[in-house]
């Protein structure tokens, strides 16, 4: 079974929620070096630094391919033998996470 990740959802969605507050953070950290005045916008904006780091290892194509391959592998084994259950659930509406699951990864039971 070939998993297919759409990274360009991920990557849009990363883009639009995330990224778009570069620049003011970049002004923010400015302030603080002239300044020298630590303030809690100081803080949130240290650790937006420090997330804008990792997400940014996490985007590099060896990191995805990593990730890719585990959940491929995880999935496709819990996906191969599904109980009922597990079935049923993905099948009942009130059961989003499952259904976003499957799809996320173009699985079918």
């Amino acid at each position: 079974m070939q998993i297919e990740v759409d990274h360009f959802s991920i990557e849009k969605e990363l883009n639009d929620y995330f990224e778009k507050n570069f620049s003011k953070n970049t002004q923010i950290i400015r302030q603080f070096v002239n300044n020298k005045e630590f303030t809690e916008d100081v803080n949130s904006t240290l650790t937006y630094f420090a997330k804008y780091g990792i997400i940014g290892d996490m985007r590099t194509p060896r990191f995805k391919k990593e990730t890719d391959n585990a959940l491929e592998e995880v999935f496709t084994d819990f996906f191969s033998h599904p109980t009922p259950e597990l079935k049923t659930q993905t099948l009942d509406a009130t059961k989003p996470t499952l259904i976003v699951l499957l799809n996320f990864y173009k699985l079918k039971l």
